[in-house]
């Protein structure tokens, strides 16, 4: 079942961010977990929703995306998508994000932006279900 994040799921979301968080890792992406807590709480003060996949009874996978202030009018940033492994390859990923679409559709938005790290299986997976690459992120150390 896909449903809107309820007050006592925050724990758990948490838990599901620092998991996808870490997953990331693998690809060379950065751990981001706390900035994007920030972000994700934020964004549910503002009373911007996050979709949860449910499955008894307790939320496996979640769906936030968010409008950030200060980004165009109708632009809406991804701020992650997650299933944890042992429900993947079932389609609740692409459940969430359609959920999340509708709701930001219905209320104007007309684009969703995120980022996926190279060689994430969930990259292909959302390039087949319409997302484009529209530019390149690129990163020096220092």
């Amino acid at each position: 079942m896909i449903r809107e994040l309820e007050a006592g799921e925050w724990p758990r979301l948490c838990e599901m961010i620092r998991a996808a968080s870490l997953e990331l890792e693998r690809y060379g992406t950065p751990r981001y977990d706390e900035a994007l807590i920030a972000l994700v709480h934020r964004s549910l003060m503002d009373c911007q929703p996050v979709f949860v996949a449910v499955e008894d009874g307790r939320p496996v996978g979640y769906c936030a995306w968010v409008k950030v202030p200060g980004t165009p009018e109708g632009l809406i940033t991804g701020a992650g998508t997650y299933v944890d492994p042992e429900h993947r390859r079932r389609g609740l990923a692409k459940e969430l994000r359609a959920a999340a679409a509708d709701h930001w559709r219905e209320r104007g938005a007309r684009c969703v932006r995120g980022t996926v790290a190279p060689g994430n299986d969930a990259a292909r997976e959302a390039l087949r279900d319409g997302w484009q690459v529209v530019g390149l992120e690129v990163e020096m150390t220092l």
